[in-house]
C-alpha cells in the first residue's frame, strides 16, 4: 500500500481495491446495520500450495523485498480491520517449513491471533504451504454470520431467518469468471503472484476502475469523501494494516504477545 497523491488535504492509498467489491461493502453495511447482532469472532485465510518449478523466484518470494505473504497479501487483514477495528493485540506463529531448499526464502505458514476493541478475537492463516487450499474473510456474530468467499466467490449471510446470497462484484457473470480461474488455478488460487504479461480479468479491472474513478472524483472537487472510505483518503486504513502487519512480525520473531500500540 503506497501513497498515489496528496492534494487538498487528502491523502489517498493505493492496495485498497477489496473496500469497492460489492460483497464487501454489501457485508460492511449489513454488520454495521446489525443485521449479525454484535461480532464475536473474524476470521481469514488466504492459503495454497506453490510448486517451485527452479526458476529464480520473483520479488513477491524474497522477504528482502515483499516482506511476505503477510504484507503482499495483506487485503484480508485491510477488510477485517474495517469492520472490526485496528486489533489491540496480536500473536503470530509459523516459518518457512515446505520451501526451505529453494530460492524463495518467504515464510510459508503464518498462523495469527488478534484481539480486538469490546473483547472480539480473530484468526487468519496465510501460506504457500497448505494442499487445502481456502481463501475468505467471515464474521461471526450473536445472532448470525457474514462470509466473503473469494474461491467459492460470492458473499453468505446467515440469519434466523435463513441462509442468503449475494454477488461478491459487479455481476454474475464476474463471479463466475473468478470462480473458472480459481479452479483452474494449480495453487487454489489464493496465493497466485499474477503475470504482468497477462491482461486482468473482468472482476479484477472492475475494482480497478471503481477505485481510480472513486479517487479522481475527490481530485476534481467532483464528489465527497464516502464517510465508509475514510481511511482510505486520511490514511488510516494503510496505516493501520501495516501496524498491525509489523505486529505480527514482531511476534513471530521475538516469540511474544505484542500490542499493535507499540508500532502504530
Amino acid at each position: 500500500m503506497v501513497s498515489v497523491c496528496e492534494k487538498a488535504g487528502v491523502l489517498f492509498m493505493a492496495g485498497h481495491i477489496m473496500h469497492f467489491m460489492d460483497g464487501v461493502r454489501a457485508a460492511r453495511d449489513l454488520i454495521a446495520d446489525g443485521e449479525i447482532g454484535r461480532v464475536l469472532v473474524a476470521r481469514g485465510a488466504r492459503t495454497g500450495w506453490v510448486d517451485d518449478d527452479g526458476s529464480v523466484p520473483g520479488w513477491k518470494r524474497r522477504r528482502e523485498m515483499s516482506g511476505g505473504h503477510l504484507f503482499h497479501h495483506i487485503h484480508e487483514l485491510d477488510v477485517i480491520q474495517l469492520v472490526m477495528g485496528r486489533a489491540e493485540r496480536v500473536t503470530m506463529i509459523g516459518g518457512n517449513l515446505a520451501h526451505q531448499d529453494v530460492a524463495a526464502d518467504e515464510d510459508d505458514v503464518l498462523l495469527a491471533s488478534l484481539e480486538f476493541p469490546g473483547g472480539a478475537v480473530g484468526t487468519m492463516q496465510w501460506g504457500s504451504a497448505f494442499r487445502v487450499p481456502e481463501h475468505y474473510v467471515e464474521f461471526l456474530g450473536t445472532t448470525g454470520s457474514v462470509r466473503i468467499d473469494l474461491q467459492a466467490v460470492g458473499v453468505e449471510v446467515r440469519t434466523a431467518d435463513g441462509v442468503r446470497r449475494l454477488n461478491l462484484h459487479r455481476s454474475a457473470e464476474e463471479d463466475a469468471e473468478r470462480l473458472a480461474e480459481y479452479e483452474a488455478s494449480r495453487s487454489g488460487g489464493g496465493v497466485d503472484y499474477g503475470n504482468p504479461h497477462m491482461r486482468p480479468p473482468r472482476w479484477l479491472i472492475g475494482i480497478m476502475e471503481r477505485e481510480l474513478e472513486y479517487l479522481h472524483g475527490l481530485l476534481r472537487g467532483e464528489r465527497e469523501v464516502d464517510p465508509v472510505l475514510a481511511g482510505l483518503t486520511d490514511g488510516s486504513a494503510a496505516r493501520d494494516s501495516i501496524a498491525t502487519a509489523h505486529a505480527l512480525t514482531l511476534s513471530l520473531a521475538e516469540d511474544r504477545k505484542v500490542s499493535v500500540a507499540e508500532l502504530a
